[in-house]
């Protein structure tokens, strides 16, 4: 039962970038973007900063993957050994592209995609008792309320426990909030170029 027992560097890109799996099982992996649209996914160096901070804690993890896009952070998790991969994205092109990911990595059986608003499907996520080893947020950059909002609820709800990490990607001008409910801190920050990676998590 994978319940309670247990998204980049900013510039706007097109379609034609190739996104890569860049460690574990699924290394080199090219994974698919929206025809036509202008993403913004995370690079190598910020993914693999990322990763790298994590460590082993991403082993048989559940991972939720908020402001998904196309999955590749969810993705790079399941890699890399998370149990689990769960992913929220409210854009339905991108749905779409993450669902095909899913299937060329041949991880849809330890992943479940929720496609709507990030706030209401946060909700859901808790009815259903979920409970995350990490969390990883990674709105749009502009939408600095958003992301403070969402750091401030995810660290009250069960969704997370004590031994949880949540870890937030934003703009290296965002000032990350003080302590979070329930005694989450900014324990460490990394800044990538003008990306910048917050890691909270209860001392």
């Amino acid at each position: 039962n994978p319940k309670r027992t247990l998204g980049r560097s900013k510039r706007n890109v097109s379609d034609s970038t190739v996104m890569r799996v860049i460690s574990g099982s699924l290394k080199g992996h090219t994974l698919f973007a929206p025809k036509g649209r202008r993403l913004r996914p995370t690079e190598d160096l910020v993914k693999e900063t990322l990763f790298n901070v994590i460590g082993s804690r991403v082993n048989q993890a559940t991972f939720l993957d908020v402001f998904a896009g196309t999955g590749s952070i969810g993705i790079e998790a399941l890699s890399r050994d998370a149990e689990w991969g769960v992913f929220i994205e409210k854009d339905p092109a991108c749905i779409r592209v993450l669902k095909r990911n899913l299937a060329a990595c041949s991880v849809k059986s330890r992943s479940r995609v929720y496609c709507g608003d990030a706030n209401k499907l946060v909700n859901v996520l808790q009815k259903e008792d979920w409970c995350f080893t990490i969390v990883f947020l990674d709105p749009p950059y502009r939408q600095t309320n958003m992301l403070n909002d969402m750091l401030q609820r995810l660290a009250s709800m069960s969704l997370v426990s004590e031994t949880s990490l949540i870890v937030a990607e934003h703009a290296q001008t965002f000032v990350p909030p003080p302590p979070l409910s329930k005694g989450f801190f900014l324990t460490k920050s990394c800044q990538i170029g003008d990306t910048s990676l917050s890691f909270y998590q209860v001392e």
